[in-house]
């Protein structure tokens, strides 16, 4: 079986931009530099560099079989950093619920999945600020999506 590295959709402009700068900046360097050893280093860094966005980007095809309706999958990779009862307020007018936070690293798969099989209710895009995930009110004032989904048994979650 030939595997082959997907990437993600958002990915292709910003590694073909850096693809052609890369080969523009190693082109220039060798034609002007008479060091070829200034070369070599420049051409390790464009490799290293687009190698590490190219893994960024990546997008592995998950499959996952779960024969229980009530398990919630993780829809990120990544660490569990809070799991505690919450209000939530943009959908749900404070309801109490269980917040899971994930934080992503630079190394994780930055794609998120639907945890659960069900009705979108609510599929929006909300506009923040681009703080440190790793702050407390990132969750709710940075940039982000909402996902409401409905399951068979009528549960309702928020992503």
């Amino acid at each position: 079986m030939k595997r082959r590295l997907k990437v993600h959709k958002e990915g292709y402009a910003i590694l073909f931009s850096l693809l052609t700068l890369l080969v523009v900046a190693n082109v220039i360097v060798f034609i002007e530099s008479p060091n070829r050893i200034l070369s070599v280093v420049c051409l390790v860094i464009s490799i290293l560099t687009f190698s590490f966005f190219l893994y960024f980007f990546r997008n592995p095809t998950r499959e996952v079989e779960i024969d229980d309706e009530n398990l919630v999958i993780a829809p990120a990779d990544g660490h569990i950093v809070v799991t505690e009862p919450t209000e939530e307020w943009e959908y749900f007018d404070g309801k109490k619920m269980i917040q899971v936070s994930i934080f992503m690293n630079v190394f994780s798969v930055h794609a998120n999945w639907y945890p659960i099989e069900g009705t979108v209710l609510v599929s929006e895009h909300q506009d923040g600020s681009h703080k440190g995930a790793w702050l407390p009110k990132s969750s709710t004032e940075n940039e982000r999506s909402l996902v409401v989904i409905e399951t068979p048994n009528k549960a309702q979650l928020a992503v």
